[in-house]
């Protein structure tokens, strides 16, 4: 890729290519878990069972969204916001599985349920993962001394 090309599309430092590759592959996985999740709801007979699913949603959804920002905008500030919203999303889905060990629901659904609220698990993982990415991106890099 051409410097002029680079710049088009944002990137200042040949460094940031690699963040971008690593971006792109944590939003990778962000999808493949959406789309288990997906898979998954949708074996479920009784809408009413996954409402422990769609209360961790809301949580999960909203960190994902300050992701989703602060990556667009190349926001530092806006990433650390994700580490600080951490492990109150974490905490949710602690709770949710919790919940979920004393529900009366068919083993069958416990398991499908547990499986997506471990899918939202790995997604805060690539949300903060991404976090990181953005924040390590804007640091200084340091001048070599020869």
């Amino acid at each position: 890729m051409s410097r002029r090309k680079a710049r088009q599309i944002g990137i200042e430092h040949q460094r940031d290519i690699m963040g971008l590759r690593l971006i792109l592959k944590s939003l990778e996985c962000i999808a493949d878990h959406i789309e288990a999740i997906a898979q998954k709801l949708i074996k479920i007979n009784a809408p009413h069972e996954a409402e422990i699913v769609a209360h961790v949603s809301r949580y999960v959804l909203e960190l994902y969204d300050i992701t989703s920002k602060s990556t667009l905008q190349f926001n530092a500030v806006r990433a650390e916001e994700i580490f600080k919203k951490l492990p109150a999303v974490r905490e949710e889905i602690s709770i949710s599985e919790k919940h979920l060990q004393k529900s009366m629901h068919t083993p069958e659904t416990v398991i499908t349920l547990h499986l997506c609220l471990e899918s939202y698990y790995w997604i805060t993982r690539h949300c903060s993962d991404i976090a990181e990415i953005v924040i390590n991106m804007h640091a200084e890099v340091p001048e070599r001394h020869v």
